[in-house]
């Protein structure tokens, strides 16, 4: 298993999983807090992207398309 640990939080890897565990830091906002850990099928992933700053960086998930059903059903037609 992979583990990658910062003060907002931590993302593990395991083969199947990516575990999204918010930290308790103050910069961690109420409602990733209060919601807790985020487990996501790597199936449903369609990349995850370090996003440089000044001191250190971000990661953000991307999902597939269709894997996530209430961004389907609010998803507003062109």
């Amino acid at each position: 298993m992979a583990e990658i640990i910062q003060r907002d939080g931590a993302w593990a890897f395991d083969g199947d999983t990516v575990r999204i565990t918010p930290g308790l830091h103050r910069s961690v906002p109420l409602f990733r807090q209060t919601y807790g850990e985020v487990a996501v099928p790597l199936a449903a992933v369609s990349g995850i992207v370090l996003e440089p700053e000044r001191r250190g960086g971000r990661l953000r998930s991307r999902l597939r398309e269709g894997a996530d059903p209430l961004l389907q059903a609010t998803r507003s037609s062109p």
